[in-house]
């Protein structure tokens, strides 16, 4: 199971089909699933849980059909909040580190149908604080870093084939270091590769 929300998603006001009442299920069961912090569910229970529901959901759904239009409904960037995938958050990945500070802050998907392209967005954040001890110039590069943020962009090409199938292929991955500009030692981390 891996949901996406699109970003934009407003609240549904009272469901009037059972497809909208097993959505709702479906969100609710994620947030009461998720572990602090993370994208995956704090235990099998909670995983079989949202796996249910989402069962549920797929169940009411028409089956997807790339020539009936359904590939025009991935347009649109989208955010994770949920996924069953464990190396997402293997070892509680957006905790390794720095305790109380996540790594991994968010995952977006963009996607453009019209262009077959698809990019995947992660934001990390894989310094500690600068409220940490560190003599030195160490401890200014940190209040430097305190604002910025590490965007990986994995964008891929792909193309629709079959009934509901992607072929995706990674084509770039690009970081950059994204934040206020900085001086010093922080002046001379690369901006981008």
């Amino acid at each position: 199971v891996l949901q996406l929300w699109p970003c934009a998603l407003a609240p549904s006001p009272k469901p009037s089909h059972p497809a909208d009442a097993a959505a709702r299920a479906l969100r609710l069961s994620i947030e009461a699933a998720l572990q602090p912090s993370t994208y995956s569910a704090r235990n099998a229970e909670a995983a079989r849980s949202v796996a249910r529901d989402a069962a549920v959901l797929e169940g009411l759904a028409r089956p997807i059909a790339w020539k009936d239009g359904d590939l025009d409904l991935l347009n649109g960037t989208w955010d994770l909040i949920y996924t069953s995938n464990g190396d997402v958050d293997r070892g509680n990945f957006r905790q390794l580190g720095w305790p109380g500070q996540p790594i991994l802050e968010k995952v977006q998907q963009e996607i453009d149908v019209k262009a077959g392209r698809l990019r995947n967005v992660l934001t990390l954040s894989p310094w500690p604080s600068s409220s940490w001890p560190l003599a030195g110039p160490f401890q200014g590069v940190l209040q430097e870093l305190e604002a910025a943020r590490i965007v990986l962009r994995l964008d891929h090409s792909f193309e629709a084939y079959g009934q509901s199938r992607l072929r995706i292929v990674l084509d770039i991955l690009d970081r950059s270091l994204e934040g206020p500009s900085m001086e010093g030692l922080a002046s001379l981390i690369p901006r981008s590769s």
